[in-house]
């Protein structure tokens, strides 16, 4: 089993959420120690986790040790130490999800692989509201990927790059912008690996 690690630096701590073993530990950085918290809900990796601007983080998707996906998210609360169920996302994301938080507060959630017998990937995407819990569906990527890396702009924009798609082995080139005030997606570029060669 590959080491998987999600890190989220929430004030002086950072949350670590690893597959190696049971439970979470938080770091003090301030002091260097590894205190135990409380466990996860539902066993998961290749997850996404996100800061939320409550203070609380986000963790959704992933896929269990027996390689089922993961179709639901969970909140961690670092003032109790303990995860509670959030609504679910309506989209299979699975593995090798991306969780960005917006501007106003909403996380998008985008892509990941839904597990099917051979690698499937999902151009699925959606806004999860932390005032409401809830997930709502929004514009589809124009690329179906897992493992993307995704990043805020200033533009209040979110660039996905990169990622898998087709199979594992089949990594991504083509970039695209998310935008928030209409919910859609637009390429940035269009050359896939296998193409440029």
């Amino acid at each position: 089993m590959n080491l998987r690690i999600i890190g989220v630096t929430i004030g002086t701590l950072s949350l670590c959420i690893c597959c190696a073993e049971s439970g979470v530990r938080a770091t003090g950085r301030n002091m260097g120690s590894i205190v135990a918290t409380g466990q996860m809900i539902a066993a998961r990796f290749d997850h996404a986790a996100v800061l939320l601007q409550n203070g609380r983080v986000l963790v959704v998707g992933g896929i269990e040790r027996n390689g089922v996906m993961q179709p639901s998210a969970e909140l961690f609360d670092p003032a109790t130490g303990r995860f509670t169920m959030t609504g679910g996302p309506s989209a299979q994301h699975g593995w090798g999800v991306t969780a960005t938080r917006l501007w106003d507060g909403k996380v998008l959630v985008a892509g990941g692989s839904t597990g099917c017998d051979s690698p499937c990937f999902t151009a699925a995407a959606e806004l999860y509201d932390p005032a409401s819990g809830t997930f709502a569906p929004t514009g589809k990527m124009t690329v179906p990927r897992a493992e993307a890396r995704a990043v805020l702009l200033k533009t209040g924009e979110v660039l996905l790059v990169g990622g898998t798609a087709i199979t594992e082995r089949d990594p991504l080139l083509t970039a695209e912008l998310y935008q928030p005030s209409t919910g859609t997606f637009s390429p940035i570029g269009t050359t896939h690996l296998s193409d440029a060669t």
